[in-house]
This record gives structure tokens, C-alpha cells and sequence, in this order.
């Protein structure tokens, strides 16, 4: 499961890396996540990102330091935070 996991996190940020350029011009800028928001706050912006796909990816890319998992989150329970909010979403 934990190669997995690895994929996944490796998978997401690729797309950012992609959606970043696309939006950019350039993949070197990292946003930051503001300190107020919550762990699964931070997991819906990236869930809708995901949910958006790749042709609306301007209304819904948050960028990729929204990508690191909050300090209290594991790698493991990050990317199933993400999962659970995607779930969500898509499911609506």
C-alpha cells in the first residue's frame, strides 16, 4: 500500500507541476497554504483541482504548496484526506 500511497503523491504533483506551467509560464513558483486553513479544508482545494480536470484547470488549481500535507498529517493520511474529500465532491 505504501508504494502506492507513493504513486499517488508523486501523481498529484506532477499535475500540479503541469497545471502550474500551464497557468505560469513557469513550475518553480510554490504557493503556500495560509496557516488558518484546516487539513481538510487544504484536502477539498485539491479534491475540487482533481475533480476539475485538466481542461478547467485554471477555475480550480490552488497551486502546489497546497500539495504538502499539513504538519499534523502523515503521508499515508494525507492522500487518504484527499481521497475522502474527492469522494465527496464527486459524489455530489
Amino acid at each position: 500500500m505504501a508504494e502506492q500511497l507513493s504513486l499517488i503523491s508523486d501523481s498529484l504533483y506532477l499535475e500540479a507541476a503541469s497545471a502550474q506551467q500551464a497557468e505560469s509560464g513557469t513550475s518553480a513558483v510554490v504557493s503556500s497554504v495560509p496557516v488558518d486553513v484546516s487539513g481538510p479544508e487544504q484536502a477539498v482545494a485539491v479534491a475540487r483541482w482533481i475533480n476539475a480536470g485538466r481542461q478547467r484547470v485554471s477555475d480550480s488549481f490552488p497551486g502546489r504548496g497546497w500539495l504538502r500535507q499539513p504538519a499534523s498529517y502523515s503521508d499515508r493520511e494525507w492522500i487518504l484526506e484527499i481521497a475522502r474529500q474527492y469522494r465527496d465532491i464527486a459524489g455530489d
